[in-house]
């Protein structure tokens, strides 16, 4: 039946006006957007999206409220936010193939997967999204996420397979510094630890000012430590305080180093101990002097540590065997001031060293 003038018109006006009521909120929505308030973003799209299910703008609200449902989720973490996202982008996806934002939203699917710890989902979303669309500007990224998804499943060879993509494929992407580092730790977990701290090496050469470089530096201290090289450990630690004075892992330097330190020192120590011993078992007088000499280097080598009290009572007790008066008074002044200072002297370390002072002071000089 053929509508006459007036009634077309009045159709036409009709249609116009619910147009701009579903463009009305969308519109608000992308105003609240542009005040970066999501969540009343948000409640706009959703009014709209309810009033009108079948909206000229369903596909953009869609998009939209998959955007403000996991901003939202970043900004407060809501319950179920992220889940939420990740089912409005899974709806545009299925209702809206072949757009221009089906990219992202495949993309955006994934990463809701992966911020929702769905580390399954997520890995068969951005895996699927790598082959769908293999020079997007989102592949390097989503190529990331799925190798960082195995390494969360645990699946630890083909995560570091797909890290090493990243690296040698997508090398100036920012995620290629993070793949380097998550690598590494992947290494880790399957004792490949020489690899691992090679990983790290190289990361800190290519990215010197990476937001993982003071991690991994400390890192590969941690390694030369337990490695029992402690030199290298030191150097180590040290270019973390030097360099990257703020970081969080900086905190932990100085008492890993006042450690590290005193295990040195003990090792030196033990050295000069051991020749001590041999001295008083053979009574050998240059043993004493040899012995005396070490004793001293690993005191002035080492201050303030208990290597440095133990070195000067010890120092002392070789230069009285050899006669050296003052140069063990010397030794037991220092074990004095030590002790006077605050520093780590034991009351009896104090005493023998005041005692074996008195005596010299006494009876030989």
């Amino acid at each position: 039946m053929m509508l006459d003038s007036e009634e077309a018109e009045g159709k036409q006006v009709e249609a116009q006006e619910f147009y701009y009521k579903e463009e009305a909120y969308f519109n608000l929505a992308l105003a609240a957007e542009e005040q970066n308030d999501y969540f009343k973003a948000r409640d706009y799209l959703i009014s709209g999206f309810e009033k009108f299910p079948k909206s000229f703008f369903s596909s953009d609200m869609l998009i939209k409220l998959g955007i403000y449902y996991l901003t939202i989720d970043e900004i407060r973490n809501e319950p179920n936010s992220i889940d939420i996202a990740a089912d409005y982008f899974s709806r545009f996806v299925k209702l809206f193939p072949n757009t221009s934002y089906t990219e992202m939203a495949n993309y955006y699917l994934g990463f809701c997967y992966y911020n929702g710890r769905r580390f399954d989902d997520a890995y068969n979303a951005f895996k699927s999204f790598t082959t769908k669309y293999p020079n997007s500007e989102f592949t390097p990224e989503a190529v990331f996420y799925y190798s960082d998804c195995q390494y969360n499943l645990g699946n630890m060879e083909d995560c570091i397979n797909g890290f090493n993509v990243v690296i040698s494929k997508y090398m100036g992407h920012e995620k290629a510094e993070e793949a380097y580092y998550t690598k590494a730790w992947a290494l880790m977990d399957i004792a490949r630890d020489e690899e691992a701290i090679e990983t790290l090496s190289t990361l800190v050469e290519k990215y010197p000012q990476s937001q993982f470089a003071p991690s991994s530096i400390f890192s590969i201290a941690d390694y030369l430590y337990n490695e029992q090289k402690y030199d290298e450990a030191v150097e180590m630690y040290q270019k973390v305080l030097d360099n990257f004075p703020d970081s969080e892992v900086a905190i932990k330097v100085p008492e890993t180093l006042t450690e590290l330190k005193e295990t040195i020192a003990y090792l030196e120590y033990e050295k000069a101990f051991n020749l001590y011993d041999q001295a008083r078992t053979s009574e050998d007088l240059n043993l004493y002097r040899q012995a005396a000499e070490m004793f001293m280097d690993v005191a002035q080598n080492n201050p303030y540590t208990e290597a440095e009290i133990g070195s000067y009572s010890n120092g002392g007790m070789c230069y009285e065997a050899i006669e050296e008066w003052q140069n063990a008074v010397d030794c037991y002044d220092m074990v004095i001031q030590r002790f006077e200072e605050g520093s780590q002297v034991t009351a009896e370390a104090h005493s023998f060293a005041m005692a074996h002072k008195k005596y010299i002071v006494a009876n030989k000089i």
